[in-house]
């Protein structure tokens, strides 16, 4: 995206009311009875300190940190959650309770104060939230209009940018605002097809599900080819029965051996 455009996009605030009078006349908004529930963008990014530079030159910073994220999740089927994130402050111990329902949209409000992360698992756990995974991350959170843009950096997994547009009943405002995170991404030099429709906690976890299946069958196949000491014992044996060619051995008893000793090796 050209400085022109990248300026056009970010400064078009003051230039609304002239092109509301503009198409007041032929614009027509359709209104849902029902509110369009939040939705999620996100996409893994090479360096999160570059996307921090890049962002703040347009953005609005809100603020981060440093946390230790502890997350309990509740799953209701076919890969829909509802999480329930226990962040601590590293810095000053400061501990939180976030609620992250938006597939199930909902906004869930405990009601109770937070006493210790140990006591909040156990009140968790008899919500049906169960431990999910524990995440380092530093974070740096912005605005632009209504819409939140985070960038993480997860320790040991890698960067991400998420971003939550708000719920809406104006249809209109929705793609509006889905074209808008479409460009700030792409301003970044990130494409469209890389762009997940889901939050980051979902997206690690499925990834690291699929780093784990993928390791677990690389072990697989290391231990296939691997020989237990009984099988090196066994080796040893069929090699030092193998008749050399002037034995007189029949070939048929030599190409059993042959096939043992294949069979042994996989």
């Amino acid at each position: 995206m050209s400085d022109i455009v990248r300026d056009f996009v970010f400064n078009i605030d003051p230039l609304r009311p002239i092109f509301a009078k503009l198409v007041r006349a032929k614009q027509t908004f359709h209104v849902k009875k029902w509110e369009l529930p939040e939705e999620k963008l996100t996409v893994g990014i090479p360096d999160a300190h570059l996307a921090v530079a890049e962002l703040k030159k347009n953005l609005n910073f809100i603020g981060g940190g440093e946390f230790s994220d502890l997350i309990h999740a509740k799953e209701y089927g076919n890969g829909i959650f509802a999480y329930y994130i226990i962040r601590t402050e590293k810095h000053t111990e400061k501990e939180q309770v976030l609620f992250e329902g938006y597939m199930i949209q909902q906004t869930e409000k405990l009601g109770i104060s937070l006493q210790s992360k140990y006591s909040m698992s156990r009140y968790l756990s008899d919500l049906g939230y169960k431990p999910f995974f524990q995440r380092e991350i530093v974070l740096w959170s912005f605005m632009f209009n209504k819409t939140r843009v985070d960038v993480l950096d997860v320790a040991g997994f890698g960067a991400m940018i998420e971003i939550s547009i708000p719920p809406t009943k104006i249809e209109a405002q929705r793609k509006a605002d889905e074209l808008s995170a479409i460009s700030l991404l792409e301003s970044l030099g990130i494409k469209k097809q890389e762009i997940t429709p889901v939050d980051s906690i979902t997206l690690q976890y499925y990834i690291m599900q699929q780093m784990a299946a993928q390791q677990q069958a690389q072990q697989q196949q290391k231990s296939e080819k691997e020989l237990s000491p009984e099988d090196l014992e066994l080796l040893k044996k069929l090699l030092s029965e193998m008749p050399s060619d002037n034995t007189g051995t029949t070939t048929k008893k030599k190409e059993k051996k042959n096939e043992d000793i294949s069979d042994l090796l996989g």
